[in-house]
């Protein structure tokens, strides 16, 4: 896996200046991993990444693991224990016409994902982590 970048997340204000940096480096459509400690920030990152880029505020798919907006869908598979549960979410129906997907606590099910959704998405890894009190943010690029 090649890291493509790693940055520093001192505020919500720079996640801006973050986020129009990823997505310059990113191909569309994208489908990002997201991984990290509870409490990292994975959620609240998504939020900043879809209001800046979709004008759009995403809720917490904690419960509802998968929520479908215009342009995205936004899954969180921390309460998914095996891959079996993943076949009946019908990821591929969801990501249908979309351009970004963003996966909290997927990672582990990336091949049962991969066989889910189109081809044509490039997939990502992005990790945040504390780090003495500051947020880090690493993304790579998925082979």
């Amino acid at each position: 896996m090649e890291i493509i970048s790693t940055w520093q997340l001192n505020s919500i204000e720079n996640n801006r200046f973050i986020v129009e940096q990823i997505d310059g480096l990113l191909t569309k459509p994208f489908c990002l991993f997201f991984e990290g400690d509870l409490g990292a920030g994975k959620t609240t990152f998504i939020n900043s990444f879809t209001k800046i880029l979709y004008n759009q505020e995403v809720q917490s798919p904690t419960y509802s693991i998968i929520i479908e907006y215009d342009n995205f869908i936004h899954a969180d598979f921390y309460r998914i224990n095996s891959a079996d549960e993943i076949a009946f979410l019908d990821i591929g129906l969801y990501s249908k016409d979309k351009n970004a997907l963003f996966f909290e606590w997927a990672y582990q099910f990336k091949d049962v994902i991969d066989d889910e959704i189109s081809s044509d998405f490039n997939k990502y890894l992005v990790n945040l982590s504390k780090n003495n009190g500051a947020r880090v943010l690493k993304i790579s690029k998925i082979s």
